[in-house]
């Protein structure tokens, strides 16, 4: 949402909006010039608005859009209106269920230090660009395609990458076979001019490209790639592999950030940004400097010689990724603050969070970010923690963050690693042991 309002605000609209709590991004956003209210309230509503845009996160009988509905002031979906502005470009969706921002930060991010001056919308702040929208005057567009609610149908993008499909969301699909072919059905909107670019390395891709006839490419470690990753190693503060395309060296990848997945990122981002006339030695010169995305294994600081990390990982599969990239770091002591994610994920997922976790031997557990989500009577982050227990692990639980914070607090030491993982707000511990957070939080939204 946020990106979208930094888009139509530099297009020349005047932009408000409504959300319910302080944070960094909306401080930014005023600092841009857009209006941003503290709560829903009808009066928020200016009588002149030509269009209100809704997330799926704002409740049917909210009072702005209620507000909107009396008025007769049209409304549009989010993803509605990110389809509308895709229109006006050459688009470049990303979707999946992991990787989407990680990998169209790096296209966006090789994009506009090549001078094409994309439109950018993407979920998580560019680190190297210090931003996450932008509208641009190119003729691209960059942009995540949201499977969560099956909004990203909506988009007719000129490129769709797809970096994996897995069991996530089943609160709005019910099952797999429904997300299965919802990412069919986004693979078939591209434009008649486009093309595809497909994680290979997916069973469920591979089962959604037999019979594709639209123009696509391929990518992963596995044999039978378009494009193929080989060779790959870890050094010191780098991952390197070589890539090829049908048998030829494209050349050599060279990664700051750490995860074998992330070089899988930067191989789609590559296959994207080759399909579109860039050299490969621009694209992986670029790409060796790209420092990430916010919040995906972003190092927030250090204090007392602890690493302090802060990572966005919330499905099971991504808490696997994002621990095979904190192992990198052997000279450190790993401690793992998981803060699971809406109620609905945990209760489907506890019994794989468990499994996630239990190589690691200090991990602390909290209670449930809801997303607003009404709970799930016992469905709590204990049962994470009581699951791990029946498979041989004793976690911690602390049910607030304020007693993480305590805990953690005492337990810095040199040499320690600290990663706090979820898509809530656990990342605020963190910047309070850093000193740049003093505020009191909740631990559910």
């Amino acid at each position: 949402m946020s990106g979208l309002a930094r888009i139509l605000h530099a297009q020349g609209y005047r932009v408000s909006g409504s959300d319910i709590k302080e944070s960094e991004l909306i401080s930014k956003l005023r600092q841009e010039g857009i209006t941003v209210f503290l709560g829903h309230r009808v009066e928020n509503l200016a009588p002149d608005v030509n269009l209100v845009v809704v997330s799926t996160a704002v409740s049917p009988e909210n009072p702005e859009l209620l507000k909107a509905r009396e008025l007769g002031i049209p409304i549009l979906h989010r993803g509605e209106l990110l389809a509308k502005l895709m229109l006006e470009k050459k688009g470049i969706a990303v979707a999946g269920a992991h990787g989407k921002t990680t990998t169209s930060s790096m296209i966006a991010y090789v994009l506009e230090k090549e001078g094409f001056d994309p439109a950018i919308a993407v979920g998580g702040e560019i680190v190297d660009l210090g931003y996450n929208a932008k509208a641009g005057h190119g003729e691209y567009m960059v942009a995540e395609a949201d499977e969560s609610d099956g909004s990203f149908l909506k988009l007719k993008p000129y490129v769709a990458v797809i970096t994996n499909i897995e069991a996530d969301h089943l609160d709005y699909y019910q099952n797999f076979a429904n997300i299965k072919k919802a990412f069919r059905d986004y693979a078939y909107n591209i434009r008649p001019e486009g093309f595809g670019v497909f994680c290979w390395d997916n069973v469920n891709i591979r089962e959604l490209l037999e019979g594709y006839k639209k123009r696509k490419f391929t990518y992963g470690f596995s044999p039978g790639s378009d494009f193929m990753l080989r060779d790959y190693r870890e050094e010191q503060n780098q991952l390197v592999a070589k890539l090829y395309y049908k048998n030829k060296l494209e050349g050599e990848l060279r990664l700051r950030v750490p995860g074998k997945h992330n070089v899988l990122n930067a191989a789609a981002a590559t296959v994207v940004l080759r399909n579109i006339g860039l050299s490969f030695k621009a694209i992986a010169g670029e790409l060796s400097n790209f420092s990430g995305a916010k919040r995906r294994f972003q190092i927030l600081g250090e204090k007392k010689g602890a690493l302090i990390v802060d990572d966005y990982a919330h499905h099971p599969t991504e808490v696997e990724a994002t621990l095979k990239a904190a192992k990198l770091y052997k000279d450190r002591e790993l401690l793992v603050v998981f803060q699971p994610h809406r109620y609905t994920r945990t209760n489907f997922f506890y019994k794989e969070f468990a499994k996630a976790l239990l190589d690691v031997e200090n991990v602390v557990l909290t209670g449930i970010y809801s997303a607003g989500e009404k709970p799930i009577p016992g469905v709590t982050g204990e049962i994470i923690a009581k699951e791990m227990e029946k498979l041989g692990r004793k976690p911690l639980y602390f049910e607030s963050l304020e007693e993480v914070y305590t805990y953690l607090e005492s337990s810095l030491h040199s040499g320690l690693l600290v990663l706090l993982m979820g898509a809530g707000n656990i990342n605020q511990v963190g910047y309070k042991l850093l000193g740049k957070a003093s505020r009191k939080w909740k631990n559910k939204k």
